[in-house]
């Protein structure tokens, strides 16, 4: 019995840990796109604007990965 409640615990704190990233992450996530969006709007029809937006992108995820 008493493994089985362990068990349990640990895997709401999981599943808590959870929820308060997924927060994080989607709140980072409109910010990232916002940023690619506007990156991309400033340069129209140039693939350099593309590769500099992305990398922009994978920096702040690095980043963010590195975080937690």
């Amino acid at each position: 019995m008493e493994k089985k409640e362990r068990r349990k615990s640990i895997y709401s704190t999981c599943k808590e840990n959870y929820k308060k990233r997924k927060k994080v992450f989607a709140i980072y996530g409109k910010i990232l796109y916002s940023i690619y969006l506007s990156a991309v709007r400033q340069t129209p029809h140039d693939d350099a604007g593309h590769r500099k937006a992305s990398q922009c992108f994978m920096d702040f995820k690095k980043e963010i990965q590195k975080s937690y």
